[in-house]
């Protein structure tokens, strides 16, 4: 379908489009739980 070689292997496809529906947002983790300082065990210290 995409005329790729068979030598050669793919590795990653990022499908481009329009979306048939729009979700709805999920809700955002912490950002304590996403970044770290200094180490994976202290949560960044940080206000916007």
């Amino acid at each position: 379908m995409l005329g790729i070689p068979d030598d050669h292997g793919l590795v990653c496809l990022t499908p481009v489009g329009v979306p048939d529906e729009e979700p709805a947002a999920r809700p955002r983790k912490p950002r304590a739980v996403l970044f770290a300082e200094n180490g994976f065990d202290k949560p960044m210290d940080y206000e916007l």
